[in-house]
């Protein structure tokens, strides 16, 4: 199992997570959106988790939104970091960010 990519769109707020497992068992993928001050590394600001239990497919597209707004002016950044559990084997975590827009 793999979350195969992941797109994240911060001027419109959105982003698409693509997950493919090898069954059809239950997986637990967790997406959290973060403020962050450093280019290419998850932050800690206002932590927003959202989690999904997927079952019955081999592939799933989730797409979520957020307001970035409230990162604006506090952070450069605003990045968005999922998981699975079971762990993913190729790779694990995957992480995307975007310049905050203007506050």
């Amino acid at each position: 199992m793999s979350v195969s990519s992941i797109n994240f769109v911060g001027w419109d707020s959105t982003a698409t997570v693509y997950v493919t497992t090898t069954t059809t068992d239950s997986v637990t993928l967790t997406i959290v959106f973060a403020g962050s001050n450093v280019s290419g590394k998850p932050g800690s600001f206002l932590p927003d988790t959202r989690t999904h239990v997927l079952s019955g497919q081999t592939k799933y597209v989730i797409t979520e939104h957020v307001n970035t707004s409230p990162y604006s002016c506090q952070n450069e950044y605003v990045g968005v970091q999922v998981s699975t559990s079971p762990w993913a084997e190729y790779g694990g975590p995957t992480y995307a960010q975007v310049i905050t827009p203007p506050c």
